[in-house]
């Protein structure tokens, strides 16, 4: 059976073996995450140095000491120069900017993945990386940018609300939670769909009814608080294993990205398998299942 049809007849299960075929890839990909990451916001950090001044050290290096003695906080003038309010937040925004392109690309990269696996359940990493780099990476900025804005807006009502009634929170806050769950298959919609923004929309609306959308806040939860648990747990062991010199680190590192990988690979396998069990989209089987034959209906 396919990941396709088994997205369509045993979910629970489909999901726990896709999460396992596309872990792998998914750690390499969290992999080039995490380098990419630190290469962007290295880059601003660096942008902010006033590199004269660390050069200077060479001819003088008992400056630093000198400026511990006379006023500590010279130092902060010495290595990131004079404050100024729109420097700061010029570099926040070209930061917010970067990471959010950055962010979009990653989604992009980890659902090309998926899309391979559930369709010829293939992982090919070196074709996934290639495919990744397509017009889908706006279209999924755009559907980001549109759902920060919904989720801004809601959130305004709810702080609003707190001002003319504390039970205003009871209400705002749960319709928060469902309306982002009715907008969980934009994203796999785009790359799996291949569909525009609003279609993607329109797409994910439709198929996570109220019903649905309540049972994936419900479920969420659950998880939220299983995999909690886990993770404290595996981070104490991690903490442990850092005291190592050296390994420890490394350890630390590739333990982070295997969790970090599992976690993803829940995640987005989830939003993958929801979309193929709600379309009929399927390139190896000749239809979809039938919207009256899906665990969750109305």
């Amino acid at each position: 059976m396919s990941f396709i049809s088994g997205f369509r007849n045993d979910f629970a299960s489909t999901i726990f073996k896709f999460s396992a075929k596309v872990w792998a890839p998914y750690c390499v990909a969290n992999v080039l995450q995490t380098v990419l990451t630190w290469i962007v916001l290295g880059s601003l950090f660096a942008g902010t140095v006033e590199w004269s001044n660390i050069m200077s050290l060479a001819e003088n290096p008992d400056l630093i000491q000198d400026m511990v003695n006379d006023d500590p906080m010279q130092l902060i003038e010495f290595f990131f120069g004079t404050f100024s309010l729109s420097r700061l937040l010029t570099l926040a925004l070209i930061a917010i900017l970067a990471m959010i392109v950055v962010s979009s690309w990653v989604y992009n990269f980890y659902f090309k993945i998926n899309d391979l696996a559930a369709r010829k359940n293939a992982t090919s990493i070196g074709d996934c990386l290639k495919a990744s780099f397509d017009s889908n990476i706006w279209k999924i900025l755009g559907a980001a940018l549109l759902m920060m804005i919904i989720a801004g807006f809601l959130y305004g009502l709810m702080v609003g609300g707190i001002f003319v009634s504390g039970y205003t929170v009871l209400l705002t806050f749960p319709l928060l939670c469902l309306v982002l769950a009715k907008l969980i298959l934009i994203i796999p919609a785009i790359v799996h769909g291949k569909l525009s923004i609003t279609e993607a929309l329109g797409y994910s609306w439709k198929h996570i009814t109220w019903k649905r959308a309540i049972l994936l806040v419900l479920l969420g939860i659950v998880s939220f608080i299983g995999l909690g648990i886990a993770l404290v747990i595996v981070v104490i062991i991690l903490a442990i294993f850092s005291l190592i010199p050296l390994l420890g680190i490394i350890i630390q590192f590739a333990g982070q990205i295997a969790i970090g990988a599992f976690v993803y690979a829940l995640i987005y396998g989830t939003q993958t398998g929801l979309y193929f069990r709600y379309s009929n989209d399927d390139e190896t089987e000749t239809s979809g299942m039938k919207t009256e034959d899906h665990l969750i209906v109305e």
